[in-house]
């Protein structure tokens, strides 16, 4: 599937394993107002019209290539491993960020969702999986 966002304005998840677009509008529509828009999702928080995401889900090969680099740049070599992303658009960042709630629940679902590595484009942040403490 070919997807690929532009510009500084996205962050995306990459991950390994059998997580669809489907599976990604289940998990976010229990807090989301999602809708499916071509090969992809338009996502915003219920009752509000801003600020709205479109996801999309990209294994073509630059996306093995994109996840070896990041993971050489954040010394995290498992990420090299990924072979699929969620690749997530915001039209307006500084309204997202502002607002927060609806970029902090997609990241949060998508990254459990698919037990991925986050990355910020506007500040080059890298999240690992989350990994609970060991009893």
């Amino acid at each position: 599937m070919r997807c690929r966002v532009s510009g500084d304005s996205s962050f995306l998840v990459y991950f390994n394993g059998p997580a669809t677009l489907a599976d990604a509008a289940r998990a976010l529509s229990g807090s989301l107002h999602v809708v499916a828009d071509g090969d992809g999702l338009l996502v915003r928080w219920a009752g509000r019209a801003e600020p709205e995401l479109l996801i999309g889900l990209s294994d073509e090969p630059h996306v093995v290539v994109e996840a070896t680099e990041l993971a050489e740049q954040h010394q995290l070599p498992a990420l090299s491993r990924c072979e699929r992303r969620f690749e997530v658009s915001i039209d307006d960042l500084d309204a997202a960020l502002d607002e927060m709630n609806t970029v902090a629940e997609v990241q949060m679902t998508l990254q459990d969702l698919t037990n991925g590595y986050l990355f910020n484009t506007w500040n080059g942040n890298v999240e690992p999986p989350y990994e609970p403490a060991a009893d």
